[in-house]
């Protein structure tokens, strides 16, 4: 299995218990998106070009030609979608957590991104504990106050997190509903009790198509696999077990 880290994540923040049942690799995309910078802001969907560019990535290659499940955590879980429907042969499923398909609308892409950007000039230019303290603040994480990726987020990379939030903005990604809708490939989209917009969106994303499932943690919010791992661990097992038989 692959793993896609969130935001201000990195490619070994799992909980041990998740990381070592399921043998992780783990691919690095928001070096990825920062070292592609300039080539990136040329086009109109940054994270098109960017799954292309991961699809080239050695831990794609280093399967043998055997294809591995995708576990995308956040705006990770966004780019394992572009992955998966970009690229749908190079992989045997994917398990996304607590993430979008996108917006629906220009306006409400066009009002994101000006969020967005705003917070990107914040984390370029302000005390840093001060923007991790307003940026753990937020309504998403209101249930996982206590509970945070174990890593330390790290200030000397502050302008990488300034481009990703930029280009890697919802609002600079295509809606791929319609995209979802058409692979073949087994997703399981899950989602915390406690994080009512993207547990209605988990849902939401199960009904685009029949090879979807999705679900719902028990007493967990948006920081899914560090709130409840054990009861996240056992449902990416079950749902591979079952699309396996």
């Amino acid at each position: 299995m692959i793993y896609l880290h969130g935001f201000l994540g990195s490619p070994s923040d799992l909980p041990n218990l998740i990381s070592s049942a399921l043998s992780l690799d783990a691919l690095d995309w928001a070096k990825t998106l920062s070292s592609a910078r300039q080539e990136l802001e040329q086009v109109e969907h940054p994270l098109d070009l960017l799954a292309d560019k991961l699809a080239l990535h050695e831990a794609f290659l280093k399967q043998g030609g055997s294809r591995p499940w995708l576990l995308g955590y956040s705006m990770g879980g966004r780019i394992a979608m572009h992955l998966a429907t970009r690229h749908p042969h190079l992989i045997a499923g994917a398990v996304i957590v607590s993430s979008s398909p996108g917006l629906a609308s220009q306006t409400e892409r066009a009002e994101r991104l000006d969020c967005d950007q705003l917070w990107a000039h914040r984390f370029l230019t302000e005390d840093w504990q001060t923007v991790m303290r307003d940026w753990n603040r937020q309504s998403v994480f209101a249930a996982d106050r206590l509970t945070a990726p174990s890593h330390a987020y790290d200030e000397s990379i502050r302008a990488q997190w300034a481009t990703v939030m930029d280009l890697g903005s919802v609002g600079r990604q295509r809606d791929l509903r319609q995209d979802l809708a058409k692979i073949s490939r087994p997703v399981l989209f899950a989602a915390g009790e406690l994080d009512p917009k993207y547990a209605q969106l988990s849902v939401e994303c199960q009904n685009l198509n029949s090879s979807f499932r999705s679900q719902i943690i028990k007493n967990a919010g948006h920081r899914v696999p560090w709130s409840q791992p054990s009861l996240f661990l056992a449902a990416i097992n079950s749902f591979i077990n079952e699309v396996n038989c």
